[in-house]
């Protein structure tokens, strides 16, 4: 399990903001308990918190240096403007993964009232 951190957020941090360190810190927290519940199932299965200017870029060299056998990622499914602008990060792993891939759908963030 991974989460990418851009290393402008470390900065920050390192400057006294509350963004990078923080952030990566969080996701420590966040992605833990959800191993344990899989290594609880006889998984086996390790965190990390990358640092990287891309996130996909960041997961694939991951998945390199861990010879994983499956890149699985949620998805929000975003669309039109939002993903043409910003991308698709499970476009871009789809189409340079050289592991098998599992893209499941994520939460849908809810409308504000």
């Amino acid at each position: 399990m991974a989460h990418v951190v851009h290393p402008a957020l470390m900065l920050v941090s390192q400057l006294g903001g509350p963004r990078g360190g923080e952030q990566a810190q969080a996701r420590a927290w966040y992605l833990e308990p959800l191993a344990e519940r899989l290594r609880s199932e006889s998984l086996t299965v390790s965190t990390e918190v990358v640092v990287h200017t891309s996130v996909h870029r960041g997961l694939l060299d991951l998945a390199k240096h861990t010879d994983a056998d499956l890149i699985a990622i949620t998805s929000q499914g975003q669309g039109g403007v939002q993903r043409l602008l910003l991308g698709s990060v499970a476009d871009k792993l789809i189409r340079s993964a050289t592991s098998p891939m599992l893209v499941c759908s994520g939460p849908r963030p809810t409308a504000a009232a």
